[in-house]
Order: C-alpha cells, then structure tokens, then sequence
C-alpha cells in the first residue's frame, strides 16, 4: 500500500462502507470518492479531515506520512 488512493480505499473497506456511504458521510458525490480511490483527483485539506474522521484514521496516515 503506497499512496492515497490505496489507504483510502483501503480504509473505507475495513470500514465496511460502501463508496456511496462514504460519499453520504462527507457530502460528495459517489463518483467522487471513485474519483478520489482511483487517483485520478485529490482531495482539498477540510475534506480530507473529514475523510479521517470518518474512517478513524489520521491525515497523516492517509498521506502516508
């Protein structure tokens, strides 16, 4: 697991959720949080807090810091 899109994903799985409750969790479309697991797009900073909260997570993980 490298980067982003993959702990995301990853993340929101473990969870048990799929991508459109997690798109319901954060207010964002399904086809964002696709968008977002695929890397073909990133996130801005409030988001993805709110990702973080909502997976139980930090944003450094996420970022894999």
């Amino acid at each position: 697991m490298s980067g982003f899109s993959e702990r995301l994903s990853a993340l929101r799985r473990g969870a048990g959720m799929t991508q459109a409750e997690l798109a319901k969790k954060l207010g964002i479309s399904k086809s964002s949080v696709s968008m977002y697991e695929c890397g073909n797009r990133e996130p801005e900073f409030d988001l993805l807090e709110k990702m973080a909260d909502h997976l139980g997570t930090s944003t450094d993980y996420l970022l894999g810091r």
